[in-house]
């Protein structure tokens, strides 16, 4: 923005051609603000579910087994995808964890 305006104070480019650079870097610095943000939400939002995980890691036995049916499932689901029983046998894939 400094080397613009400069620019513009020597008289190498135009008021208008300064207005649209002026703009652009303007807009462009608004964008990389607003993606820093969402970056650091995202790094709370993954270290917040980090410790979830890791506090269902650690319980995880006790916590399945005093569970209902109901409960059971959802504990399975926040893990895996593709449940599948076949042949007596269950296969399944493990989720990926969310992309924020």
């Amino acid at each position: 923005m400094d080397a613009v305006y400069e620019d513009k104070i020597s008289r190498r480019i135009s008021v208008e051609l300064y207005d649209r650079k002026s703009g652009e870097i303007l807009a462009e610095q608004s964008r990389c603000l607003q993606s820093i943000e969402h970056l650091q939400n995202c790094q709370k939002s993954y270290l917040d579910e980090g410790v979830g995980i890791l506090e269902l890691a650690t319980n995880a036995q006790h916590t399945f087994e005093s569970q209902d049916a109901v409960g059971k499932r959802y504990l399975l689901n926040l893990v895996l995808s593709n449940l599948i029983w076949e042949d007596g046998e269950v296969s399944a894939s493990y989720r990926r964890p969310s992309i924020c």
